[in-house]
């Protein structure tokens, strides 16, 4: 294959129609997971089977949560600094690094996964348990294929194809939806897991093509860029390993409970939070190029302008979605409703279960007040350069976060921890705006000019269920 030939073919991406595409298929992923999360749950039913599968997937969802995500923003920027030649070279190299380490992770997470399972859900009945460590047994290969999907990821969007990487895993999690559907009734919960695997290794397997083949690097430069990769990366894992690791609390204290409140608050919290992820792909990622130019030429006024009104817009979105979930279930709902939705979702889901799944909605609808209001802030502090002081307050609330769910569990229970996932994320986004605020003021835009929307119900912290 020649040099000046990608294995991959290009794709049109001028802005606006590569930024509706991006957007199209983001939604397309984010449905299909939500449909594998649904159907699972509606056909498994809440329960020790539903409660095990969701914490057998806790140390694939922490190795993504504190490892691949942050490692996407150090290694798309080193990638672009390589040249091509240097880009694809580093690319095998550091594909091969991946694929052994996280193969020895996932074998010793098979081995210890006994160990790992009575620290993260100690609360588990012995049933619950063996299912548990035998589920994370599976879904840990899938941490073999999400790491070498997100060095593929990074590689192709280094190389300016953004949107082979999404379509990649925008098919996989389709197909795997459609496999899921056919085979869940007959072979179960460990079908399902399998199926989890399919999804985040398969779209590795898609863009392994997109590498060139090379002759063997040479080890030592290989090994050069590697370290300076990892002084990069270093700092990112040290701060995300203590801010991004809510939910494994969350599961450690839901796992005292009932069978199924696991579950249920892992099914809430997801919900809660994909609907705050479509606002921001419409509210906040489009604005974010302008903020920034702003902020770099030093025009504060136009910024705190365009950022109050895209506040007002997050908090009045919010804040009706938030009418529609809460009080307008609780006026329409009856028993006999509430029976129809349990039989039409095939009875795996009790109408007691499906009135305790919306009370925790309704109960956690702080994710969707603020979690928008908090994305949008937090990247006004990035367009300004400013990283240092927002992972300050992330810490500082986050710790504040982990008293407040203690307390909710011990005085409320399932209901408790996500009132305290609420109030987490108000103070988080509350301390924000005012530490923002203060900012923008002393650089001559007046403190009120935030003040509006800032104190109004809208948007929150990063991933915590």
């Amino acid at each position: 294959m020649s040099d000046d030939k990608p294995s991959l073919p290009e794709l049109p991406r001028s802005g606006l129609w590569l930024g509706t595409m991006l957007s199209l298929i983001a939604a397309g992923t984010l449905l299909a997971s939500f449909g594998i999360q649904w159907l699972t749950v509606s056909r498994l039913g809440i329960g020790i089977q539903t409660d095990a599968f969701y914490a057998g997937a806790t140390v694939q969802q922490v190795i993504s949560t504190l490892v691949m995500d942050p490692l996407m923003f150090v290694l798309v920027p080193y990638f672009s600094a390589l040249t091509r030649d240097e880009r694809i070279t580093f690319g095998w190299f550091l594909l091969v690094a991946v694929f052994l380490s996280a193969g020895l992770f996932s074998g010793v997470t098979a081995v210890f996964a006994p160990v790992i399972m009575a620290w993260v859900v100690p609360g588990f009945s012995p049933e619950a348990h063996s299912l548990a460590v035998e589920l994370t047994r599976i879904q840990s290969l899938a941490v073999v294929g999400l790491s070498c999907f997100t060095v593929l990821a990074c590689f192709c969007q280094a190389g300016k194809r953004f949107l082979w990487p999404a379509l990649a895993a925008l098919f996989c999690g389709v197909f795997g939806w459609a496999l899921l559907w056919i085979g869940l009734d007959r072979w179960g919960v460990r079908y399902a897991a399998w199926i989890q695997v399919f999804i985040l290794a398969g779209p590795a397997v898609i863009l392994l093509p997109s590498l060139e083949a090379r002759p063997l690097p040479s080890w030592a430069d290989e090994v050069g860029k590697l370290r300076q990769l990892w002084s990069r990366f270093r700092p990112l894992v040290l701060s995300s390993a203590f801010i991004r690791s809510g939910f494994v609390v969350d599961r450690f204290l839901a796992s005292f409970l009932d069978q199924g409140s696991l579950v249920i608050l892992e099914l809430a919290g997801r919900t809660l939070t994909a609907l705050v992820r479509v606002l921001n792909q419409g509210i906040t990622t489009p604005i974010l190029p302008r903020l920034t130019l702003w902020a770099m030429n030093g025009q504060w006024e136009p910024h705190a302008r365009l950022l109050r009104h895209r506040l007002a817009w997050i908090a009045g979105i919010g804040g009706l979605a938030f009418l529609l979930i809460s009080f307008v279930p609780s006026v329409v709902l009856s028993e006999e409703i509430w029976a129809r939705a349990s039989a039409t979702l095939g009875g795996a889901l009790t109408p007691g279960d499906l009135r305790t799944l919306w009370v925790t909605f309704v109960c956690g609808s702080g994710i969707l007040l603020f979690g928008g209001i908090h994305n949008l802030l937090i990247n006004a502090f990035y367009t300004a350069s400013e990283t240092a002081l927002p992972a300050r307050i992330e810490m500082l609330t986050h710790t504040a976060g982990l008293a407040m769910k203690t307390v909710g569990v011990l005085l409320g229970g399932l209901m408790g921890i996500a009132i305290a996932i609420s109030l987490f994320y108000a103070l988080n986004t509350i301390t924000l705006s005012v530490a923002l605020r203060r900012a923008v003021g002393r650089r001559g835009v007046p403190d009120d000019s935030l003040s509006a929307p800032a104190s109004r119900p809208s948007g929150g912290p990063p991933p915590v269920l």
